[in-house]
Formats: structure tokens, C-alpha cells, sequence
């Protein structure tokens, strides 16, 4: 993912802080209706220093959208580093991502506008998130079967039916269910 630029301590947990408030801001008001100034109240700091950190709110938006593509990742190799069948482990990871996507956004009246707002202004972040999660799927998958040419696509099948179906869905157990039984159809017993 995209590294935060090279800040003090205290400066650090200031950006953190304005990220923060800023992911609970867009979840609350969307990010059309945002602005600097309610980002910023949010945070419980000034308009002016929320600019010292940030250009505008497509940027701050950018730092949530990173920040959120790290926590996805990091529950994606938990789930992918436990014991267990292959099945159980990606489909666990599959879960995990979608699970946590749904849990932030079931709360927001702007859900739909923020996961465009996702392709559009975090287009490369998520890109980079989704090809990150296809890499460690593939790489679990040729281990598993020694097969590093199909295990791409594979992985790629996956992933994009995962998110198809976590689309799909009315709610995330449904889509949960639905996710292993893909896995288990896709993936040949070991």
C-alpha cells in the first residue's frame, strides 16, 4: 500500500487522527457533502491545520481508503497464515475482506456513494489491494497444488466471484455461505 510520508511522532498521530475522524465523517455524511471544515471539526482540530497535512478531501479520502486497504490485508494474511484446510483458509480470507468492508458500511446511509467514490477517487489503491489479495490467494494455491500457471487464475476466479457474490448478497452470512461454497467448488480436494 501506499506509505504515509515521513512525519514526527506527534505529527504522525495527528495525521492519524485526522484519517480517523475523517473514515467516521465520510461513513456518517458521504463524501460529496464533505468538507474540509467538517473534517476537521470531526478531528477536533483546525481547518488549517487539517490543510497542513492534507491538499483536499479526495486526499484525505485517499489516506481512509489506504489506511483501510492495510487493515483488509492484514486480515486477509491472518486468515491465510492459520491452520487448516486451503478451502477453509481462503475462504476464511475472502471473508474476512468482504466482512470487514460490510461492518464499516451497513452503518452508512452513504454506502453506495462511498464505494464509487472508491473507484473513482482510490481507483489505484484498490487496485493495488485487490492484486495484493489475488498474489497471496495464487501463491497459497500453487503450494497447495504445485501449479503456479493456473493458481493465478484460480486466484482470480476467487476473487472476483468473492466480490461478486459479497455484492450480491443481502446480508454477509448469506454471502459467507455462498463464498465457501465456491471454494469448495473451485478448489479440487487436495
Amino acid at each position: 500500500m501506499h506509505p504515509a510520508p515521513v512525519l514526527s511522532p506527534l505529527k504522525t498521530a495527528r495525521r492519524e487522527k485526522i484519517i480517523a475522524a475523517a473514515e467516521r465523517y465520510f461513513i456518517g455524511n458521504g463524501l460529496r457533502s464533505a468538507t474540509m471544515e467538517g473534517i476537521a471539526a470531526s478531528a477536533g482540530i483546525s481547518k488549517v491545520t487539517v490543510y497542513g497535512y492534507f491538499d483536499d478531501k479526495d486526499q484525505i479520502f485517499q489516506a481512509v481508503a489506504a489506511r483501510l486497504a492495510e487493515r483488509l490485508l492484514a486480515a486477509v494474511r491472518t486468515e491465510l497464515g492459520k491452520s487448516g484446510s486451503i478451502r477453509t483458509r481462503i475462504a476464511a480470507a475472502l471473508i474476512a475482506k468482504h466482512g470487514l468492508v460490510d461492518d464499516l458500511l451497513k452503518v452508512s446511509p452513504y454506502a453506495g456513494e462511498l464505494m464509487a467514490a472508491k473507484e473513482h477517487v482510490a481507483a489505484a489503491i484498490m487496485a493495488e489491494l485487490d492484486g495484493a489479495i489475488e498474489a497471496l490467494i495464487a501463491a497459497e494455491i500453487a503450494r497447495q497444488y504445485s501449479d503456479a500457471d493456473s493458481a493465478a487464475a484460480t486466484a482470480r476466479l476467487l476473487f472476483g466471484s468473492a466480490l461478486g457474490i459479497a455484492g450480491h448478497c443481502r446480508s454477509m452470512q448469506m454471502a459467507a455461505g455462498d463464498i465457501v461454497r465456491l471454494v469448495d467448488a473451485v478448489l479440487p480436494d487436495p
